[in-house]
Order: structure tokens, then sequence, then C-alpha cells
């Protein structure tokens, strides 16, 4: 109904272009992991690229539509055939996932052991604890080696009584996993082969937070 309304289409042009748009939507997370693994054009995997690839190609199909002043009987049939197709592939796909123990869910909570803690503040007024990470950001010597640069955050924070580590470095490859690892006071058994860059990598270091 919006695409009818806005872009003045047909119904039957504007069910093509909503079928279209609901079809990317759905798959731009495979999409977008597919496209990591092109290496040398690692731009493609880029999620504003993508974007930008998605309307393209959603506005060419407007274009195209509205210029070619016919029905889209075919067309919409093919894009509904995709689109059943891709929902039911999505849903073998996750009945399999959570059959084999593979879920994102079941993936995490693996990596983690439970830590027993001992409450050294009995107080009934608990400070205030404030957890400071400069993410992709190199430590302060790294800084003043590589590029003569010394950040005045460090001894700004210690004059506020800030404990610093100016030469710490991450856990892991992926600000996920690193900061479930320091959140969990330990490492994350089994996350190596889940160090590589996408989106469901993502969601498995997340799961900790």
């Amino acid at each position: 109904m919006v695409f009818k309304i806005i872009l003045k289409l047909s119904v039957s042009q504007s069910l093509c272009i909503s079928t279209l748009s609901i079809t990317f939507f759905l798959s731009f997370g495979i999409l977008q992991d597919l496209l990591f693994h092109i290496k040398k054009y690692l731009f493609l995997s880029n999620s504003f690229f993508l974007m930008f690839l998605i309307f393209t190609a959603i506005g060419s199909t407007v274009y195209f539509t509205k210029k070619k002043n016919h029905t889209q009987i075919i067309t919409n049939r093919f894009i509904l055939s995709l689109f059943l197709l891709l929902n039911c592939y999505e849903a073998l796909f996750f009945g399999v996932t959570i059959i084999s123990g593979k879920s994102i869910y079941s993936i995490a909570r693996r990596m983690t052991s439970p830590i027993n803690i001992t409450k050294l503040n009995t107080q009934q007024i608990k400070p205030d604890i404030y957890h400071i990470v400069f993410d992709s950001y190199a430590n302060r010597p790294t800084l003043k080696e590589y590029w003569d640069y010394d950040n005045d955050i460090y001894p700004f924070l210690n004059s506020r009584g800030f404990f610093t580590v100016d030469s710490a470095f991450s856990n892991y490859n992926s600000t996920p996993f690193s900061i479930s690892s320091t959140f969990n006071l330990q490492y994350l058994k089994g996350a190596e082969p889940y160090q590589y860059s996408n989106s469901s990598n993502f969601l498995v270091g997340q799961e900790h937070i």
C-alpha cells in the first residue's frame, strides 16, 4: 500500500517491489556473510555499501516496472517463489541448528564456567564502578612509539582516582569476545573457530555480555 501510494505503482507492481524489499531484508545477514569471504574486496561486506546496493537494486526495479508498463505476473511469481524458498531454507537450517545443539545460545553457554567469587565488600552502599574501554584503539606505548602521540586521557583519569592500564591489549580480536572474556573473568573455551568476523560469530560473542 505504501509503495502504491508514494510511488504511484499498480497493485501488481507494488506487490513485486514489496516482496523484493522483504526478501532483501530477511536475507541481509546471509548475503553479508557470503561477501565476507571475498577478502580482496572487503568493502562489499560493509553494511552501508550493502544497503546502497540493495536500495539501488530496488530503485532500478521500480524504474523498470514503471518504464515498462506491463503486468508483473511472471516477475511476481518468481519473486514470491524465491521468498518462499528462502523462508523454507531458513526454517530448515534453524531446525537443524537447534537439534544439533549448534545454536548461538548453546555454543555460547559451553564457553564459560561458573566462577566462585568471594564478596569482599559487605557494606550496604556499594561504590560506583566505571569500566572504560577504548575499543579499536592502540595502547599508550604503541601510540607513543609509532605515532609519537601521548593521549592526555591517562593522566586525567589517574588524577580522578581511576586505575588505568595503559599497556593493555585485548583478549580476542573481536569486541564481543574480548568484552565477554573480561566480564566473565576467564578466556572463552572453544572461541577460536568463531573469531572470523561475520554476523553469526558476532552474536555468539555478544551472548555472554
